[in-house]
């Protein structure tokens, strides 16, 4: 029943389905009805409050603004001709700072990532002097110790980077049965509908960005390398063989 105006007596309507499109705002804020119970509801004798017009590629915002563009040289200005980006900036705002955020919690977490790799080979210069010391003497130089070490680095971040993306994928695969098992067991939604408007947690996989990360992980650990790798390129022959 809808009983919107006083004016206006109550409209009896049968449901004849419900829909579900996995986004909220749309789920419990839209009906399909006949063109004119919805001039009824919406108080208007003819014509339509709101004309949707859909794109090819809707994440193209070029393509979108020449839309937007050619559709208001037609209407006119008596009309407003938004993209869905502009009906959602505070929800976009939102999310663009998330991501932020999540960008330098990564980086944090893989500069201790790197600092694990830099006292790792730190302590192994330590236990391993009299080793370098007898590659010293038999003829290995300096930036022969040097490659050692920083090769020992890239190796360790080359490992932790494949087992990161091979995990990383995994759970981006079995994302929504993971925040689903979350929420049962947390007794608490952690994705709200009313705030986010989605069902599931959407996800594209951006092969550009994985590259990214992936190269900048790969300096960094490989940066981690340096220290350690120099003080053992440093080590004197004859003070590393006494070293007990």
């Amino acid at each position: 029943f809808a009983d919107l105006d006083e004016h206006y007596l109550p409209l009896e309507l049968t449901i004849g389905g419900i829909f579900e499109m996995g986004m909220w705002e749309f789920d419990v804020g839209f009906l399909l009805t006949a063109m004119e119970t919805a001039r009824d509801l919406a108080h208007i004798d003819a014509g339509v409050t709101t004309v949707q017009v859909v794109v090819e590629d809707p994440v193209d915002s070029k393509a979108m603004r020449e839309v937007v563009t050619r559709i208001q040289n037609v209407l006119g200005e008596l009309y407003v001709v938004r993209t869905w980006e502009e009906l959602r900036v505070s929800l976009f705002a939102a999310l663009r700072v998330e991501k932020n955020l999540m960008f330098l919690l990564l980086l944090c977490i893989t500069l201790v990532a790197a600092f694990s790799i830099c006292n790792t080979l730190i302590t192994l210069t330590v236990q391993k002097t009299r080793e370098i010391g007898l590659l010293k003497a038999v003829g290995f130089t300096p930036g022969n110790i040097l490659r050692v070490f920083l090769w020992q680095g890239w190796i360790q971040g080359a490992v932790g980077l494949a087992f990161g993306v091979v995990i990383g994928m995994s759970v981006l695969y079995y994302r929504n049965d993971l925040l689903g098992l979350l929420d049962r067991k947390l007794d608490y939604e952690l994705l709200p509908k009313s705030l986010y408007n989605l069902d599931e947690m959407p996800a594209i996989t951006s092969i550009r960005d994985i590259v990214v990360v992936s190269i900048l992980v790969m300096i960094i650990c490989t940066v981690a390398a340096v220290i350690p790798a120099i003080r053992a390129a440093r080590l004197e022959p004859a003070q590393a063989l006494r070293y007990e």
